[in-house]
């Protein structure tokens, strides 16, 4: 069954915001433009295919979180999530005996822990699952482009790591990309009204 031209415009994406994050992807591909040979290193293989594993698994997941928003609920998935991850955790580092004894952790070390489970998991997860659920899924995307150029601006104003010219570029090239996705679903929800 044919679906009419205006359904078939909100179903594809424009080319304005393939470009904008195909140009998004080049920003991030300068800003980290001294560590691209480590894709030749053959010790970072296995962690760049599971990275890249990763990527797709969650691209995957939120193309599907998307279609079923509906009847979906975020603290049962996240909940999932936590103890799927927790259990094969566990089971790694039982089965190859690289544990560390709960009393030899410091008190740094559960705080970093505290505030990556309420901020990085929790209110995260949530505020993506509301943001997946209002705004189309291309769009709600657009945080893996922003947050590695967050991720390098706090590591230089806290921990001063050194900027370069290739993190100018390529923030500004990035900020380019997502710049160009917002526009163009402006410019299509504008046409379709």
């Amino acid at each position: 069954m044919m679906l009419s031209s205006s359904k078939q415009r909100t179903t594809c994406l424009p080319g304005k915001a393939l470009a904008g994050m195909l140009l998004g992807f080049g920003g991030i591909c300068i800003i980290f433009y001294d560590h691209l040979k480590d894709f030749l290193n053959a010790d970072f293989r296995f962690g760049i295919l599971l990275s890249f594993v990763a990527s797709i698994s969650w691209a995957l997941g939120s193309l599907y979180t998307k279609k079923h928003s509906s009847g979906f609920n975020p603290y049962f998935s996240m909940g999932l999530q936590m103890v799927i991850s927790s259990v094969a955790l566990f089971s790694i580092t039982y089965t190859t005996g690289d544990m560390i004894n709960l009393h030899d952790i410091p008190m740094n070390g559960w705080l970093a822990v505290s505030y990556l489970v309420v901020f990085g998991s929790v209110l995260s997860f949530i505020a993506y699952v509301y943001v997946l659920q209002h705004l189309p899924t291309s769009r709600a995307s657009i945080y893996a482009y922003s947050n590695p150029v967050v991720a390098v601006l706090l590591g230089a104003l806290i921990f001063n790591e050194r900027l370069n010219i290739y993190v100018a570029i390529g923030g500004a090239v990035t900020i380019a990309g997502v710049y160009l996705v917002n526009d163009s679903f402006k410019r299509n929800v504008a046409t379709n009204k």
